[in-house]
């Protein structure tokens, strides 16, 4: 049961670095790599933009995850799924690209919040078990 905790634990550190990682580069870079797109028609940097470890997490380990926590997990990655496909797919002009891109950012965003807060209980909670 021991190392169960610690591998539940190990989890959560690993998805709330990997969740950082992917708000920072689809959020805070959003208008560098619309630019790039725009400017020199190629979508390969969006490989960079978008990666991310949760497609190569099992479902054993995913089982390690509180139902909540799971829920609240599948939604941001679906989110940035979607915004991945619509990038990499799109023939809209800069400007429609623009609009739809806010409104992924504003769900992606919200998402995010609501996920570290998640997250972070369920570290703290995995650490107070750890120090009984």
């Amino acid at each position: 049961m021991e190392k169960r905790k610690e591998l539940a634990r190990r989890l959560l550190v690993i998805l709330d670095n990997d969740i950082k990682g992917l708000n920072e580069r689809i959020v805070q870079r959003r208008e560098e790599y619309i630019s790039i797109l725009s400017l020199h028609r190629t979508r390969e940097h969006f490989r960079i933009i978008f990666k991310s470890i949760y497609s190569t997490i099992t479902v054993e380990n995913l089982l390690l995850l509180t139902e909540e926590l799971l829920i609240t997990v599948n939604k941001f990655y679906r989110t940035i799924e979607q915004y991945e496909w619509y990038m990499m797919h799109t023939e809209d002009q800069p400007s429609m690209m623009e609009n739809v891109s806010n409104n992924f950012i504003k769900d992606i965003s919200s998402q995010y919040s609501l996920l570290s807060v998640f997250l972070e209980a369920e570290l703290n909670t995995a650490s107070e078990r750890n120090d009984d």
